[in-house]
């Protein structure tokens, strides 16, 4: 199991939730957990838990996103 982050900009934020839940689809749908927060400077960070390891890395890879704890 592997979480993924990702900092969206507010200006961005629902733009970048359509490209997520479009690779989500491609992807056949897996279970994901996710959960929100907003960082210091106004961003929004998301962090998505994905059961396999190999998702949450193409996911990282597409994403841009860090491995978060």
């Amino acid at each position: 199991m592997r979480i993924i982050e990702v900092r969206i900009n507010q200006a961005n934020f629902g733009e970048t939730l359509v490209e997520i839940e479009q690779w989500l689809i491609r992807k056949n749908r897996p279970t994901v957990q996710f959960e929100f927060e907003t960082v210091f400077n106004g961003d929004i960070s998301i962090k998505f838990t994905f059961e396999a390891n190999d998702l949450a890395d193409q996911f990282r890879q597409a994403f841009r996103g860090p491995y978060g704890t």
